[in-house]
């Protein structure tokens, strides 16, 4: 259907207020949903593999997708477009993580880095190239 209700489901993310779902799919689209009627309220476009992983900041304005088809995209959520198409590793995207200050992203990859990257400017600020295989997974703690 229009909002791709019935594509495969690869991720889900849960805003921090409840509110709102965030789902990425094989069909390469990202769905917003709102949990209070469980209707898909938006469809964004633009991947050209399937949605690996995605999170929603807490301003739930900004949403950050990862896809096979090795980009994360920086998305705004009020207008409904990419804010940054975030280009550098050499294979799929595997995960993402969101800095507590929500100033960073952390990516993993198949092609066995992880790389930070600044959410205003979509720059790449770090690369972490010590892994000797496939980084599935990443995530941001405290120190």
């Amino acid at each position: 259907d229009e909002y791709g209700t019935e594509s495969n489901k690869t991720t889900c993310f849960i805003s921090h207020d409840d509110i709102l779902i965030i789902s990425g799919s094989y069909d390469k689209n990202i769905q917003v949903w709102d949990t209070r009627n469980f209707l898909c309220r938006h469809k964004l476009t633009g991947h050209t593999n399937k949605v690996n992983d995605c999170c929603i900041l807490t301003d739930k304005r900004t949403i950050v997708s990862v896809s096979e088809d090795k980009t994360i995209r920086i998305w705004d959520l009020r207008r409904l477009k990419e804010r940054h198409i975030l280009n550098g590793h050499d294979k799929c995207v595997n995960s993402c993580s969101v800095s507590l200050d929500e100033k960073s992203i952390v990516s993993s990859s198949s092609d066995s880095t992880l790389r930070k990257w600044n959410i205003s400017d979509g720059n790449c600020t770090d690369i972490l190239e010590d892994n000797t295989d496939e980084v599935y997974s990443c995530c941001i703690t405290l120190k």
